[in-house]
């Protein structure tokens, strides 16, 4: 499976990032399946900035081919301006099954913070 890294509007930090992931072909997310991503600066750094799943809520079925990310403000709080990667696995098959692509997102200090 080829790898394939698409490029996401900024991230800014410390307030909630959605996205919406839309891919052609039937069925490619079956009502049922849970996901997994997780934002690391880059593929080789062992440190975990965030993980989202359709468990905790963080990412949402919006149909057969689409689904959301959300990265709530408090995950990306504090985040110095950098670039991260994210990527997604399908997590309820007997062996987990990476969805072969990587998502390129600038992270932005906002000028308007809270307090």
């Amino acid at each position: 499976m080829t790898q394939k890294t698409v490029r996401a509007r900024a991230i800014h930090a410390g307030y909630e990032w959605r996205l919406r992931l839309t891919v052609s072909g039937v069925g490619a997310f079956p009502a049922g399946a849970t996901f997994r991503a997780q934002v690391r600066r880059d593929a080789s750094q062992r440190e975990l900035l965030a993980t989202m799943s359709t468990a905790s809520g963080t990412i949402e079925r919006q149909g057969e081919q689409s689904f959301d990310l959300i990265l709530p403000g408090v995950a990306s709080k504090g985040w110095p301006e950098h670039r991260v990667l994210i990527d997604v696995v399908r997590t309820d098959l007997p062996t987990p099954q990476h969805l072969g692509f990587r998502i390129s997102v600038p992270v932005v200090a906002p000028i308007t913070q809270d307090g």
